[in-house]
């Protein structure tokens, strides 16, 4: 190479030769910096993806836990006012169809890619909401097992009355135990909602 160079120098003036090089290195440099703005382009579009994501779901989201916040301060006193009156409520009718909440959706933007495009305390706030969701799941597994085992009370005169009114109250204690853990746990998502939507707010795109 070197002596090709050599030759090549030896047939042309110093001067066409040094813009034959200067050209060369202009058009390696033009090409590394289109490179990197197609690479800053793909960052953009993807940072402005999981932004466009996290806001539509964290709205939904917000709304979503507000209205269980609201059920369940009706549906709790109700439980509990019944109780104490020596009641006993029927609580055999739960379900919770699964998957409840997007994970996958969630799973997807708690990621090293979200990492790198927030900074450190939003993510550990996008991981502190993705442990609360998966304990709001677990709370609602235990709500279906409880509701599960209700019975209806067997007749006054029936030998095993008082057995199955004992058992069944003791299930309605803890199912109402359940009930107030969801409760308070919605109530941290609807916060952790609206505070991730504030802070996500400068990130949004212009005209969103």
């Amino acid at each position: 190479m070197f002596a090709l160079l050599k030759g090549a120098a030896g047939r042309l003036p110093v001067g066409l030769l040094l813009l034959e090089l200067v050209i060369v290195f202009v058009g390696v440099y033009l090409a590394f910096v289109l490179t990197e703005y197609q690479e800053d382009r793909q960052r953009e579009r993807r940072t402005e993806r999981i932004v466009q994501v996290l806001d539509l779901g964290l709205q939904r989201y917000e709304q979503v836990f507000g209205a269980m916040v609201q059920y369940h301060d009706r549906e709790n006193a109700a439980l509990r006012e019944l109780l104490e009156a020596g009641g006993l409520p029927d609580f055999g009718d739960v379900y919770y169809p699964a998957p409840q909440y997007p994970m996958d959706v969630i799973d997807y933007i708690v990621t090293e890619e979200a990492f790198r495009v927030f900074d450190v305390d939003y993510y550990v706030g996008l991981i502190g909401f993705t442990n609360a969701v998966q304990r709001l799941m677990y709370i609602e597994e235990k709500l279906v097992g409880v509701a599960a085992r209700y019975q209806p009370l067997p007749p006054a005169d029936d030998p095993d009355h008082a057995r199955v009114a004992r058992e069944q109250r003791q299930l309605a204690q803890r199912y109402l135990g359940y009930m107030e853990r969801r409760r308070n746990t919605a109530e941290e998502l609807r916060t952790l909602s609206a505070g991730l939507l504030k802070q996500l707010e400068p990130r949004k795109p212009r005209g969103h």
